[in-house]
């Protein structure tokens, strides 16, 4: 199913993978506790295997839901291989980038948002023709500058996260004109576009 993809056919086993993990790392701790050298190497290991995560998510907040290990490379590794941010969490951060954007012009902008597409096969203009556009983002209600727009052609902007295959994101870059983007370590995951160029 389209709603059922990507990493959420894995998201039921890590809870009881947490839990061995969690449940080992204690029996490890107990069982060597009094060998010192061995209970140190063991933290150190623990401590160098968390390092790099704890920084990601301290410096990239709000967008944890990013991280890549250093098995791929980070998220520049894994741009262009894995899908980034496939639950649009950097759409509240290019909304709040937009709203600002049409409160400092001094009037509001009308703003649709486009789905990423569901099968492989999609182009921008499939998704264009049958309508496939969110119905809205709730968030939008408490933006003050911002107007939802259901189809692009009443709307004079359009965001849209960054997933999809590389031909949907490429048709994706060239349509409109780019305004802003959110970007985690250099890798956009999110555009904000003009779809006039009299702003």
């Amino acid at each position: 199913s389209p709603l059922y993809d990507e990493m959420r056919h894995f998201l039921f086993v890590y809870p009881p993978i947490v839990l061995l993990a969690s449940g080992n790392l204690g029996l490890l701790f107990r069982k060597i506790r009094k060998r010192v050298v061995w209970l140190a190497v063991l933290l150190v290991l623990t401590a160098a295997g968390t390092y790099h995560p704890f920084l990601f998510h301290l410096r990239q907040h709000p967008n944890q839901v990013v991280y890549f290990n250093q098995l791929v490379g980070g998220i520049q590794g894994a741009n262009g291989k894995y899908e980034l941010d496939v639950w649009g969490n950097c759409y509240k951060q290019a909304l709040d980038w937009l709203d600002m954007f049409c409160k400092k012009r001094g009037k509001p902008g009308r703003v649709t948002f486009i789905l990423p597409p569901l099968k492989a096969d999609d182009t921008l203009d499939s998704v264009v023709k049958e309508g496939k556009f969110s119905s809205t983002i709730p968030y939008v209600a408490q933006l003050r500058n911002l107007i939802y727009s259901p189809r692009p052609e009443q709307a004079e902007f359009f965001v849209s996260f960054l997933r999809g295959s590389p031909s949907y994101l490429k048709a994706i870059r060239e349509w409109g004109h780019t305004l802003h983007e959110t970007v985690v370590e250099k890798v956009p995951t999110c555009t904000v576009k003009k779809l006039y160029e009299d702003y």
